[in-house]
């Protein structure tokens, strides 16, 4: 059989929570429509006309609020792992710039990139991290692609999950995986699914994956393994490779798993050739059905056959250490392992034993370890660990206004920088698929991005020629990052 590895296109949207902290350092909710106060445009970003509450930045990425009530952010197309990881830490300080703003109380506003919290009434809420994949000639809805992609979907999270105390002091792996509600469907806010039917096909035969049963990870290997085993698993799907794993009752086996700290423990649920496996059992063969795959593979460039090897050699590692309880490789690396460090050290340094102060201490750590405008937790494990990051701050510092190479998504942000300090209002209007300038001529107004691989055309290239010619402002441009 002819196997080949396509190249992708990935992309990351992250929900994120928002309290309030006021001057005294007391916190509370934030009301319905209380956040569009704070939504205010930054110097490389710029408001479409037909759009007015999506913000679309210079590079390629666009924030918005979500269902009126927290915002959310999505990553520009990537086609490296690498890049999408990279562009999800440059949106942490872009949606940072956007609410930086007091309220005339001096109060102010404070996200957090997690996936569940707590209201003001003590009921849990969630909040959603959302995978976008290049899929070709995948159907999401067939048996045959549930069958051979959900075993692998249900205990990734032992190597991306971001960790989460119950109220009893259960520790799960997985903070969206007690969340999910069905195998399939289509909605997202309600009903839940481990595989989202929507968008999957086109008439090319390619197609977005949409995955929202994952957790929001702020460690770079952690964000890496999930993005990378799962473009190896896809294609493993998309040259019928994937390994004969049956399974039953998937959502409930996925909330048993998050609240079992023993991988090595097998589930009736899970089964190859009659014998029962265990978390570490499957995902042990799905990466020996990946690394055949690869090996045996054709790939569409070098730099991605070289990305994907380094995701096996890093999934390997994962695998190997979670096996023996690696600690020292995991803390840094794995986010739920790094958090659960974190309170335990904390415990036994200050000989904490009254469940009460034990659970204080947990929930302190995860408020820190997720707070991404006070990043008081995350510049600590950078400094702990800096050998075990995968992008430096300067990078991050560079994606937040240039766009990356290799997709349309360095034709959207070019179009944002032209608008950008305009002397007169003028309407445009800025999609993921297009680019429009209303002040043009009919006949050229509109410049269509539908391939996600292009980075540029003649006939954008005139567009933005055209649109550039209207009277503006000269655009100011970070120029101390051009040589990044």
């Amino acid at each position: 059989m002819s196997m080949h590895t396509y190249k992708r296109i990935y992309g990351i949207e992250n929900e994120l929570a928002v309290m309030i902290q006021d001057l005294n350092g007391s916190w509370r909710e934030v009301g319905p429509g209380q956040i569009n106060q704070q939504y205010y445009q930054d110097a490389t970003s710029v408001y479409p006309y037909s759009h007015p509450a999506r913000l679309w930045h210079s590079n390629g990425a666009c924030s918005y609020v979500d269902t009126g009530e927290h915002p959310e952010h999505a990553t520009p197309e990537c086609y490296l792992v690498r890049d999408a990881v990279l562009y999800a830490k440059a949106g942490e300080l872009l949606m940072n710039g956007i609410f930086s703003r007091p309220f005339t109380d001096g109060s102010r506003i404070v996200l957090f990139k997690n996936n569940l919290g707590w209201d003001e009434h003590g009921l849990l809420k969630t909040f959603g991290c959302h995978e976008n994949y290049l899929a070709h000639g995948l159907n999401v809805e067939t048996q045959e692609t549930k069958r051979e992609f959900i075993p692998f979907l249900i205990t990734r999270q032992i190597m991306d999950g971001a960790g989460w105390w119950e109220s009893d002091g259960t520790f799960l792996f997985s903070q969206r995986s007690i969340s999910m509600e069905t195998e399939v469907g289509r909605a997202t806010t309600t009903n839940r699914p481990l595989i989202t039917a929507r968008d999957t096909t086109n008439d090319t035969g390619t197609g977005r994956l949409h995955l929202i049963l994952g957790d929001a990870n702020i460690l770079d290997t952690a964000c890496f393994l999930k993005l990378g085993t799962t473009s190896l698993v896809i294609s493993l799907l998309e040259s019928k490779c994937a390994p004969p794993i049956e399974y039953f009752h998937p959502v409930t086996t996925m909330k048993l798993i998050a609240k079992q700290p023993d991988i090595t423990i097998p589930y009736d649920t899970l089964l190859m050739d009659g014998k029962e496996l265990s978390v570490l059992d499957v995902q042990v063969i799905y990466y020996e059905a990946a690394k055949r795959h690869f090996f045996a593979s054709t790939h569409e460039s070098e730099e991605i056959r070289a990305e994907l090897y380094v995701v096996l050699i890093m999934w390997e590692q994962a695998l190997n250490a979670l096996y023996n309880r690696d600690r020292q490789w995991m803390v840094g690396r794995l986010d739920w392992a790094t958090k659960q460090y974190f309170a335990q050290s904390i415990i036994k340094e200050k000989k904490i034993s009254s469940p009460s102060e034990i659970q204080r201490v947990r929930k302190t750590i995860d408020i820190l370890y997720h707070n991404i405008t006070d990043r008081t937790l995350q510049k600590r494990m950078n400094n702990m660990w800096p050998d075990r990051r995968l992008i430096t701050d300067r990078q991050i510092e560079k994606a937040r206004y240039f766009s990356p190479q290799g997709t349309r998504a360095h034709m959207r942000g070019l179009f944002v920088a032209s608008i950008l300090n305009i002397e007169n209002q003028i309407k445009t209007d800025i999609n993921w698929t297009y680019c429009t300038d209303e002040d043009l001529p009919d006949h050229i107004k509109k410049c269509n991005l539908l391939d996600p691989f292009a980075e540029s055309s003649d006939t954008f290239t005139d567009f933005l020629l055209k649109s550039l010619s209207l009277p503006r402002n000269k655009i100011i441009a970070p120029q101390h990052y051009d040589q990044c």
